[in-house]
């Protein structure tokens, strides 16, 4: 509940620029650059972990936000008043808080006495020994987005009429480049940036232009990755998948080229 009241009033923060409206900026057929920063929200994660010696799920994890904002960065193209396509980087940021307790479904065999054994949805606590997964360097969301920009027009005190604001909505696609820091039981931890799986969000938000080349930007962005190649170990073996669902708010600048 605290978590989608703080994400409730990150939302209505993120939405103040329409506030301010007025006459159009020609932006048809030009290119822009955008970037800022993010803080993102998640949902329980769940884990499937799986190779000779286990099979098992971990299922109702919190993860942590890590309380730091993450960058991102885009450019695109109107290719009209109200369309236009972009893409860029996204960096969403958690930890997985140990110490909390989740649920376990399945095997383990031949790896501690402290694990080994069978399970059905029962409660195990997350340790350094066990399981510990930062992804605090960030899993990079690389997209392609299409936006709908419609303008909205009301009296604005600004006698020279040179602030323009626009609602927004678009969907978004891309691959997730994370770089990890995992151990897993007793394994060699995995560390680098590889391709785990692609993710999808939908936005809402507003663009408020600043005279005729810049503008800034505020987004709400909620989406589910899938991550079916996750790698904690240098085991090739190891078979790790993750499922999660975010939300987000970006605030940027950035200026028409």
């Amino acid at each position: 509940m605290i978590k989608l009241l703080q994400f409730f009033i990150m939302s209505v923060i993120s939405l103040v620029p329409v506030l301010a409206l007025a006459d159009s900026v020609p932006q048809s057929k030009r290119w822009f650059a955008l970037g800022g920063f993010n803080r993102a929200l998640y949902s329980d994660i769940r884990y499937d972990f799986k190779n000779e010696d286990y099979d098992f799920t971990l299922s109702r994890i919190d993860a942590d936000n890590a309380e730091v904002f993450k960058n991102n960065v885009s450019v695109g193209y109107f290719f009209d008043e109200n369309y236009a396509v972009s893409m860029g980087v996204d960096q969403l940021r958690y930890v997985l808080a140990n110490g909390q307790t989740v649920k376990i479904s399945g095997d383990i065999a031949n790896v501690d006495p402290a694990f080994n054994g069978s399970y059905k949805k029962d409660s195990v606590t997350l340790t350094d020994d066990f399981i510990m997964f930062d992804k605090s360097d960030a899993i990079n969301y690389l997209f392609v987005d299409h936006s709908y920009y419609s303008e909205y027009r009301e009296y604005t005190p600004l006698e020279d009429g040179n602030v323009t604001a626009h609602w927004l909505v678009g969907l978004s696609a891309g691959m997730m480049v994370p770089k990890t820091n995992a151990i897993l039981f007793t394994q060699e931890s995995f560390d680098g940036l590889y391709l785990a799986g692609a993710g999808v969000n939908v936005k809402v938000g507003a663009n408020l232009f600043l005279g005729q080349h810049f503008f800034v930007q505020s987004e709400m962005k909620m989406g589910y990755a899938n991550l079916w190649n996750v790698k904690m170990t240098e085991d090739e073996l190891t078979d790790i998948t993750q499922q999660f669902s975010f939300g987000q708010i970006n605030l940027s600048v950035g200026g028409l080229l």
